[in-house]
């Protein structure tokens, strides 16, 4: 429902959130809209933001015209993005490396039905 409603409408970096049951669930506005949902994560505090380096959208990039009002005409710049956007992007593999693990020890056990 937040991506139809809010996705051509929000400023770049634009955070949405709220706690549904100790969970945050997240809005963030990058070229597209980011959905998200962290039990591990705040975005209130200044350390829930991190400075990253980050490259200009090309033209043809969809959504591409909010970010670039913001790097003008540089082609990268220093951006705070929220820390659940880095961490994501840091450590996105890991889940699937920890499924490709499981995965050549997971044993199959034959049952009978009636």
């Amino acid at each position: 429902m937040l991506k139809p409603r809010f996705s051509t409408k929000l400023e770049w970096n634009t955070l949405l959130a709220t706690v549904v049951q100790d969970t945050l669930c997240l809005a963030w506005q990058d070229n597209n809209i980011v959905l998200a949902l962290s039990n591990m994560h705040t975005v209130h505090k200044t350390e829930d933001f991190q400075e990253r380096v980050r490259k200009r959208p090309a033209k043809t990039s969809t959504n591409g015209r909010i970010v670039r009002r913001v790097f003008g005409d540089n082609p990268t710049k220093e951006l705070h993005i929220p820390r659940f956007i880095d961490d994501y992007n840091q450590y996105m593999g890991g889940v699937d490396l920890a499924n490709q693990f499981r995965e050549s020890y997971e044993t199959h056990r034959t049952t009978q039905r009636n």
